[in-house]
């Protein structure tokens, strides 16, 4: 009988995914995430050093982004403490513990702030885009609510083996509704971005900036988001799905705070200097573009100086529509 149940045990133990494919991907989440902490710590200091102006909508939405990603952070490093030192004689212990039950809707809760704040700036570029915001809106919400569900049958089935077979669905849809609403902000912010190209050279730079940051900051969300979902389709077992998730989420935060940070033409630096940080004001781009089509009467801002005194301006009367041959500058 003894003997029974030991070699009951053994083919129970073999049909379990190995550590590697399973709490060894969170702990290798857990680390690139940890490295790219650093890097969002610092992009919210910029952001509390540069951006004191801020209402307090805007202050209270980047503390509460922080604070829901600092317990996303815990939960994590506590999923690797349980398992790989608390149990380190019984490893393949899959019971669901509470921190690892909790992953889902916490990354669900930060991927819908971030995907928010992105829709709300498209909204504010073109408020002719309401219907489609509205839309991620609906997205956002469904989201939300699977991986609510997700996190709910973590905490009633009884171990992970069970956890997975059952919610691959739930889990794979959560991506895949992250996938699309990732991909549709980022495409709208593009185009809209192009359509507000003027005929000034330096505005045309600093859209194209932004293009190529939209265009990065999305593509690298929805990689991790396709690698997400592949995992979990190819591998349900498995917590490789897991592991990216982790890193996922730490991509979001930091694309946020970038985003926050460069807004301004100008900005303040640390020793209280105004520095132009080469960025442009979103919604005026559309107005901008209008103007640029507008007939021109010739006047051009050349020179700029404040030092201590009031502004000087150097302005070029040039007769733009026969190019006559006479010029006056005044200041």
């Amino acid at each position: 009988m003894p003997h029974s149940t030991f070699r009951d045990q053994l083919s129970a133990r073999d049909s379990i995914p190995s550590l590697d494919r399973t709490y060894g991907a969170i702990l290798l989440g857990t680390f690139l995430s940890l490295i790219l902490y650093g890097v969002e710590l610092y992009q919210a200091y910029r952001y509390t050093r540069l951006h004191t102006a801020d209402s307090h909508l805007a202050k209270g939405y980047v503390i509460t982004l922080l604070i829901v990603d600092a317990f996303n952070t815990a939960t994590t490093m506590h999923v690797d403490y349980w398992y790989l030192v608390k149990n380190y004689f019984n490893p393949y212990r899959y019971t669901g513990e509470w921190s690892i039950n909790l992953q889902p809707v916490f990354a669900a809760c930060i991927a819908v702030m971030c995907q928010s704040f992105f829709a709300c700036r498209v909204y504010r570029v073109d408020r002719r885009l309401k219907p489609l915001v509205a839309v991620v809106a609906v997205m956002l919400l469904a989201e939300l609510a699977l991986a609510t569900v997700v996190t709910i049958k973590a905490v009633v089935l009884p171990n992970l083996q069970i956890f997975a077979a059952v919610t691959q669905r739930w889990t794979s849809s959560v991506f895949a509704v992250a996938l699309v609403v990732d991909a549709l902000l980022t495409a709208v912010l593009i185009v809209v971005l192009h359509r507000s190209r003027t005929k000034f050279m330096r505005t045309n730079s600093i859209i194209d900036t932004l293009m190529i940051y939209a265009m990065c900051t999305g593509s690298m969300t929805m990689l991790c988001g396709l690698s997400c979902l592949v995992a979990i389709l190819a591998m349900p077992e498995a917590l490789i799905f897991a592991g990216i998730e982790i890193v996922s989420t730490r991509i979001y935060v930091i694309s946020v705070l970038v985003a926050l940070n460069f807004r301004d033409s100008s900005s303040t630096g640390d020793d209280g200097a105004t520095r132009d940080s080469g960025a442009i004001d979103l919604p005026n781009l559309a107005r901008s573009r209008i103007a640029s089509l507008e007939p021109s009467y010739g006047w051009e801002p050349t020179q700029v100086i404040q030092i201590g005194k009031p502004a000087v301006v150097g302005v070029k009367v040039s007769d733009v529509a026969d190019d006559a041959p006479w010029r006056a500058a005044s200041t």
